[in-house]
């Protein structure tokens, strides 16, 4: 036999017992959901063995759904796994056809609005608010709600007529935090997609969250110019005073801005991990 085919053979052999190299991960089932749930973020609700704990990073999850909607339990762990998750907000990037592509995703953040952008929402979603209702929210300039957009491959929000929004809370817990969504079913389609989508079949889910915003890396550029108008401005002034000698600003120094936008980044890295979700039968 030759070393190719020898070598060739070994490699199958090898493939077949490591874990992930030729077999999938067992999806994750959704239970059916057996009691209303209330959406606050508390995880009290939620059975204690239906968290699926993931190692890196540091975060459990959990599914359940109804014939009309699915309901996520995520965990944060510990800070380091949160990321930068309160300003970026997290993205399920959904995909039907099996396929671990971020063509289609379902964005769970927080965002500040006027006074008059609440009370338009409001009523957009059919509520009917009296002038002394209106009166009392304008009493405020702004808001923090809890939005939920349908976005494209960009992150660019995109329209999903006829289906209805979803929502999420958040609460605090030990050194990490809870999450809790849900989506209604006709948010888990994808407009764009060729197919229709089989709810018989797994989905393939993405969590992502974290990494810099982009107001953030306008932030560290605008503190990094300055920094670097300073250390020039320094660096001349203590040539002339020494004669020629060397002068300027240790840009390897934890405290400098360029240093400190490399801590940052490694600190609010972007994180993300794909699973498959099998969701339980309609009763």
């Amino acid at each position: 036999m030759s070393h190719l085919k020898r070598w060739s053979l070994v490699f199958f052999a090898f493939a077949l017992v490591l874990p992930g190299v030729a077999k999938d991960k067992k999806p994750v089932e959704s239970r059916p959901l057996a009691a209303p749930v209330q959406i606050d973020g508390n995880p009290a609700e939620w059975p204690a063995d239906s968290l699926t704990q993931e190692k890196d990073p540091s975060v459990g999850y959990a599914f359940q759904n109804d014939a009309a909607n699915l309901y996520v339990l995520f965990q944060f762990n510990d800070a380091k796994s949160m990321s930068s998750v309160e300003a970026t907000g997290m993205t399920l990037w959904i995909n039907n056809d099996g396929r671990e592509k971020k063509n289609y995703g379902v964005h769970f953040y927080r965002k500040t609005v006027t006074a008059a952008a609440l009370i338009k929402i409001l009523e957009d979603e059919g509520q009917s608010l009296n002038d002394d209702r209106k009166k009392e929210f304008l009493s405020r300039p702004s808001y923090v709600i809890w939005a939920c957009d349908t976005v494209n491959k960009k992150g660019e929000a995109i329209p999903h007529p006829g289906v209805p929004g979803g929502t999420f809370r958040m609460a605090k817990a030990g050194k990490g935090a809870s999450y809790e969504l849900v989506m209604p079913f006709g948010m888990l389609k994808d407009p764009g997609a060729e197919k229709a989508w089989d709810a018989s079949l797994p989905l393939k889910i993405d969590f992502e969250w974290g990494g810099l915003t982009e107001d953030m890396k306008r932030a560290q550029a605008g503190n990094l110019g300055d920094q670097g108008a300073r250390a020039s401005s320094a660096a001349t002034d203590l040539g002339s005073q020494i004669g020629g000698g060397e002068g300027g600003a240790d840009f390897n120094a934890p405290s400098s801005s360029l240093a400190g936008m490399r801590q940052i980044a490694a600190k609010y890295k972007k994180l993300d991990f794909w699973i498959d979700l099998k969701l339980a039968p309609a009763k």
